[in-house]
């Protein structure tokens, strides 16, 4: 495997607004929702945290706990869904994607889908996300008032 890019943390610095125990996040740089952040483990020693384990997972609840208040507050959102999809990228991390409801609605319309089907949105929103990692100047003023 090359290298890990949640591992080499110095491309995510600018980015990153939390750092607790064994985790920190980060705004996304190619966002599926304004405000998409990735809740990453830290690396522990030599090695790089790929398997979801009590090691790896430890303090995952308190980190949620601390960030998704932020973001509901920050980016005006009701709900924030919570996966991990890490088939790209092994290193244990998990994506935190706010409900804007604009959004939810614009998608629910165009499939006929009133409530639920969140793995549905989900992919419709990684469709939509840029091909382009965005400039950190697009994401400076959130990171700076999520901090």
């Amino acid at each position: 495997m090359g290298s890990c890019p949640f591992c080499e943390e110095t491309p995510m610095k600018e980015r990153e607004f939390y750092r607790v125990g064994g985790w920190y996040a980060a705004l996304d740089h190619r966002p599926m929702a304004k405000g998409h952040v990735l809740l990453v483990a830290r690396r522990s020693g030599a090695e790089c945290p790929v398997e979801l384990n009590h090691r790896a997972l430890n303090g995952l609840d308190s980190a949620i706990a601390e960030i998704v208040p932020l973001m509901r507050k920050h980016f005006s959102v009701a709900n924030v869904l919570v996966a991990s999809l890490r088939e790209k990228h092994p290193h244990v991390h998990w994506h935190l994607v706010p409900v804007h409801e604009i959004l939810r609605k614009k998608w629910g319309k165009a499939h006929d889908v009133r409530e639920g089907h969140m793995f549905g949105y989900l992919g419709w929103l990684e469709q939509r996300k840029p091909k382009d990692p965005l400039p950190y100047s697009e994401l400076e003023n959130d990171v700076q008032a999520l901090r």
